[in-house]
């Protein structure tokens, strides 16, 4: 309760500094819509496992100098005696949902190079200095990831990547997407941090929506559709548990309407789950 009690308080006292800052120009009385577009604010905050640091991503407007698109986001972390420090450099302002290690010696992130085609993909930076180097390699990008309660993996979904005819058929100009036909799933992936080697979790096709490692780190459970059709995504999905070294699924629940929230036990016997009771 006291841990949540600070972020709450920091939470805020990051918010009312970013307002302020906008405010603060020129002394002004009323808030213009000049000063609304340069102001400053704070997303993404997550507090470390010790409680004594916050992760958070600083969102900035670009400037008349920069190319056009969306606002810069930073990695700073702030420490409880209320010092703060950007964590990421000039070249990945987009900087993504930061998590903590285990240990809290490392934040991992979604980001990508500035101003390029390059896909996101999960980087780790070190607390202690040094810079951000990529855990990932996906031809798609990075859906979502998550920490093992170990430290030694990161599981994360990309969709399938488009093949090399796809490709060539768009710089022809056969870009056209038909609804609901040669859909890409959503898979799940899993690399290990210490050799950077990742492999594919499920091989059945089927798209993986969500998902939460079980407390030993030796499974993870998902609910997962058999397409990933909008209708699958509400109406369709089932819960499985699959362990992160063989995939070999098992299917936990059959369901009959949505799917919410899930969360293993600390033993890992059990998983808590929200979901309708008929459609």
């Amino acid at each position: 309760m006291r841990s949540r009690a600070l972020l709450h308080s920091v939470i805020l006292l990051l918010v009312l500094c970013c307002v302020a800052t906008g405010l603060s120009q020129e002394k002004a009385k009323t808030l213009t819509p000049e000063m609304v577009v340069d102001l400053k604010f704070v997303s993404d905050v997550k507090m470390d496992p010790s409680g004594k640091k916050i992760a958070y991503i600083l969102n900035i407007p670009r400037s008349p100098e920069d190319k056009p698109g969306k606002r810069w986001t930073e990695l700073w972390v702030a420490s409880v005696d209320g010092t703060t420090r950007q964590f990421t450099s000039s070249d990945y302002r987009t900087a993504m949902e930061p998590e903590w290690s285990p240990d809290a010696q490392r934040i991992a992130f979604r980001s990508k190079p500035v101003d390029t085609d390059e896909k996101i993909q999960v980087y780790i930076i070190p607390v202690n200095g040094g810079e951000a180097t990529p855990i990932t390699d996906s031809k798609s990008g990075v859906r979502a990831f998550r920490w093992s309660p170990d430290g030694k993996w990161i599981a994360y979904t990309a969709t399938e990547p488009k093949t090399e005819e796809e490709m060539k058929d768009e710089k022809k100009g056969r870009d056209w997407n038909v609804v609901d036909h040669n859909y890409k799933h959503h898979r799940l992936w899993a690399v290990e941090v210490a050799s950077g080697e990742a492999h594919k979790v499920i091989e059945k096709d089927m798209t993986v929506w969500s998902f939460e490692w079980s407390p030993d780190s030796e499974k993870i459970v998902v609910q997962a559709s058999e397409t990933p059709k909008v209708d699958a995504s509400y109406m369709f999905k089932d819960l499985y548990s699959v362990p992160v070294k063989s995939g070999e699924l098992t299917l936990l629940t059959k369901t009959e309407g949505k799917l919410g929230s899930m969360a293993w036990s600390p033993d890992g016997k059990k998983i808590a789950f929200l979901g309708g009771v008929d459609r």
